[in-house]
């Protein structure tokens, strides 16, 4: 995901910078992440992009590949 399509994203869901860090609480700062990744400046990070993608497909990846097979 670009910068581009995570601020997009973000304005489609209608949430500021700071909503959105309240939202991955990220705490009282996180909307200074939120900017960076969007400037290009600090790389997105793969949880951010998870949760914002299962938000948006209203689904919930297929776990089982990462299923413990040993207990």
């Amino acid at each position: 995901m670009t910068p581009k399509e995570f601020k997009t994203i973000r304005i489609n869901l209608n949430l500021s910078q700071r909503g959105l860090a309240d939202f991955f609480r990220m705490g009282k700062h996180g909307h200074r992440n939120i900017a960076r990744w969007e400037k290009n400046e600090q790389d997105i990070p793969n949880w951010a992009i998870l949760i914002l993608e299962i938000i948006i497909d209203d689904e919930i990846p297929d776990l089982e590949p990462y299923r413990n097979t040993t207990y």
